[in-house]
């Protein structure tokens, strides 16, 4: 964003391709094991800029342009992966404050309590007061907690392609060495996802479990996918015809085959996590988005 700005400021002609930026959370203060993910300060910002120059769509709004060749100069759309509980809390009312409408892709297996193992293995190191993490019977190493985002890293790194089941029993086996009870309340329930749809955002699908869909047979990932669609069409009451692949790297974390699973599905396009933006000839089952971190 800051490089975007920077172009319009020196007369560049404005572009009509599709920016499609990624959100995960909107944190009340900044995180120590995770300062990437955006505070309510840092989002504010975010809008500020978002509302100044560009023209923010739903997803469903930007095809549609994009599909009749009507899509306006700096159109963008605003997502958010997962389902997190201050999606709802935060960054709802900072939306409806700035009158602008987000996608919030959700995995509905996290709903009503659970959390996602990531977040189990960040609360742990966050809150322990040990030194450091002892996995050798895991085949993960020991991990010094002098620095403990630089901990966090590399258990997560070691462990995001492991099975879904590997990961969560992982999860549980850190959190409890370390001597720290699971986290709860980290992810929306059924009604504050209906009530974000009410209020004017739009809901897509993202799995159930979070799994790496490239690690799962073919039954599996159509389970994965299918039963996410069905399971928020009974929240809202509406179809759900968009879709965010898990981690979303092509040929890494999905490939060709769950694209047609998706589209077979009845969703009418898919985002991955690869960096660009869009125009009328992107993949509608491949749609770029990038994360404004930086």
């Amino acid at each position: 964003l800051p490089a975007t700005l920077h172009l319009l400021s020196k007369g560049i002609p404005h572009s009509n391709n599709l920016s499609i930026l990624i959100y995960h959370r909107v944190l009340d203060a900044q995180d120590s094991i995770c300062p990437d993910e955006f505070d309510k300060p840092r989002f504010i910002k975010h809008l500020k800029i978002l509302s100044k120059y560009f023209n923010v769509l739903t997803l469903t709004e930007a095809l549609e342009k994009l599909g009749s060749n009507t899509l306006p100069k700096n159109s963008a759309v605003i997502t958010f992966d997962d389902g997190y509980a201050d999606n709802y809390f935060n960054a709802l009312p900072i939306l409806k404050s700035f009158n602008m409408p987000a996608t919030f892709f959700i995995a509905t297996g996290y709903l009503n309590g659970r959390s996602m193992w990531n977040d189990i293995i960040a609360n742990a190191i966050r809150k322990t007061s040990k030194s450091n993490i002892n996995l050798s019977k895991l085949n993960y190493g020991v991990h010094k907690l002098k620095n403990r985002k630089l901990a966090f890293e590399s258990i997560i790194k070691q462990v995001k392609y492991e099975p879904s089941a590997r990961r969560d029993e992982v999860a549980k086996y850190i959190s409890n060495i370390c001597e720290v009870e699971l986290p709860t309340g980290l992810m929306m329930n059924e009604s504050q996802v209906a009530q974000m749809f009410k209020q004017g955002m739009e809901i897509g699908g993202h799995t159930v479990n979070h799994p790496i869909l490239c690690e799962l047979d073919s039954r599996s990932a159509k389970h994965e996918i299918n039963q996410c669609k069905s399971d928020l069409e009974s929240i809202i009451n509406e179809n759900i015809s968009l879709f965010a692949y898990p981690n979303g790297k092509p040929n890494i974390d999905y490939n060709f085959e769950h694209a047609k699973i998706v589209k077979n599905a009845g969703f009418i396009s898919a985002c991955s996590t690869t960096w660009g933006t869009s125009n009328q000839n992107t993949d509608l089952y491949q749609m770029p988005r990038f994360t404004p971190w930086n």
